[in-house]
């Protein structure tokens, strides 16, 4: 079948998915108008219903995945060679990610774009939070991230990092940028207000922040106590602690993204769970940097929207989810912890926070929900319903499973190959453009 590079009126049939939670053969979805219309026997269906027919050929569907964080910009990071010491989380951001945030050209954001946001389809992801920076290239910078996501069809939330890292005027041209993309929010592209982290940040450029958003109704994205010097350095500045911080200058509530939350003390577990801030958790992330983990059981225990993202880790949001399953474990040394049936209510989060953003509803295969779903080559040797499948999920599936994406009714994956544009292309200027990003990178003084 020729690809669907367009969302149309389409009858998906020959699926496997549960239904009734019961594990269902040959079963259909109606997609119109990008949404899903009806859900019930492919022979039925096709019988009353005169559209197209894309054959499933027997893969399993299930909801797409929403990567509730994540950084494009640091995808020339692959790779590369970093000099300098990298022994703790500061000199990290000082002699990796802010020296590569530093020489990223136009041309370099864009790609970085587009081979995420391929990497991450590819991997089943249908919606991004994508949280950036690019002080060479700040204005017009999300735009031109906006266009990479049309172009392939994605939902993408964006922000720019707002710092003071960079001057007052740097400072303010984040804001405007931000601003600027939180007012053209629509079904496939929002914006939030983008955040590096309290310790990065003046009172004043809080202040700034906060008369934004009560103008634009946006809710921030930003970094939370990640590392102890969060913490420390926010207590030399004004006295307080992050999450009280970011209280005072009223920019916490229900549209929040509080990424990582690590070095918390109850206090702030309860004024961001009196906010319904929903809390990011990248696990994959806090281990690499040695920075720790954040309590996401007692969160969950409590009700609050504990989310899951990547930190532009990888785009490989199975993974993240099998490491969130095994991290609460092993470091607890308790193996009742975090089980997969809470794993999988993370992923639940992440596509209630994404209905929010878009004003769509997304995450389950069911009439009135977006037609954003993936279709995966799992052969279940066991029996499976609904009640162990995020146990199939965790122990059996994997990306590489992924055969075909479908966002918005649109098929933007087809049999692993991207429908929209050219993936070798982009690949090929991609490697051309790292070398001299990593040129530029080795040039600057730490």
């Amino acid at each position: 079948m020729k690809p669907l590079c367009v969302a149309e009126n389409m009858l998906f049939t020959n699926l496997r998915m549960l239904y009734n939670g019961k594990l269902a053969r040959d079963m259909a979805i109606l997609v119109e108008d990008g949404k899903i219309l009806e859900v019930g026997s492919s022979q039925e269906m096709k019988q009353r219903h005169g559209v197209s027919v894309y054959d499933c050929s027997g893969l399993l569907v299930m909801p797409g995945m929403v990567c509730a964080h994540t950084h494009t910009y640091s995808a020339f990071a692959r790779g590369m060679k970093v000099s300098g010491d990298t022994t703790n989380f500061p000199n990290i951001l000082k002699n990796l990610w802010w020296k590569l945030d530093s020489v990223l050209t136009p041309e370099a954001v864009e790609y970085s774009a587009w081979v995420s946001f391929i990497e991450g389809i590819k991997h089943g992801t249908t919606t991004f939070f994508d949280h950036h920076a690019s002080p060479g290239f700040i204005d017009g910078s999300l735009e031109a991230i906006a266009g990479v996501a049309k172009s392939l069809g994605i939902r993408a939330n964006l922000s720019y990092e707002i710092t003071d890292r960079y001057g007052d005027e740097k400072a303010r041209e984040a804001i405007r940028e931000n601003e600027r993309t939180a007012m053209k929010g629509s079904e496939m592209l929002s914006g939030s207000i983008g955040l590096h982290a309290s310790f990065t940040l003046s009172d004043e450029t809080l202040a700034k922040v906060s008369e934004v958003k009560k103008r634009t109704s946006a809710g921030i994205h930003i970094h939370v106590a990640e590392d102890v010097v969060d913490q420390s350095r926010t207590m030399e500045m004004c006295g307080m602690n992050v999450v009280a911080r970011l209280h005072k200058f009223e920019l916490l509530d229900a549209k929040s993204i509080c990424v990582h939350c690590i070095h918390l003390s109850g206090e702030e577990i309860d004024m961001l769970e009196k906010a319904s801030a929903s809390i990011v958790h990248c696990p994959e992330s806090n281990m690499n940097n040695a920075v720790g983990y954040s309590n996401v059981p007692v969160m969950l225990s409590r009700h609050m929207p504990v989310c899951l993202g990547t930190d532009g880790f990888t785009h490989d949001m199975f993974a993240e989810a099998k490491c969130a399953h095994l991290l609460h474990k092993f470091a607890s040394r308790n193996p009742t912890r975090m089980p997969a049936v809470d794993v999988f209510k993370l992923l639940e989060n992440n596509a209630m926070l994404a209905s929010k953003f878009f004003g769509v509803k997304l995450g389950s295969i069911s009439p009135g929900y977006a037609a954003d779903f993936m279709l995966i080559d799992y052969k279940n040797y066991t029996h499976m319903h609904s009640q162990n499948f995020p146990w199939h999920f965790i122990f059996g599936m994997d990306a590489s499973q992924v055969k075909t994406v479908v966002v918005n009714g649109s098929v933007i994956l087809e049999n692993g190959k991207i429908t929209r544009v050219d993936e070798e292309k982009i690949m090929e200027q991609s490697i051309k453009i790292s070398e001299r990003i990593w040129e530029k990178f080795e040039a600057v003084n730490t």
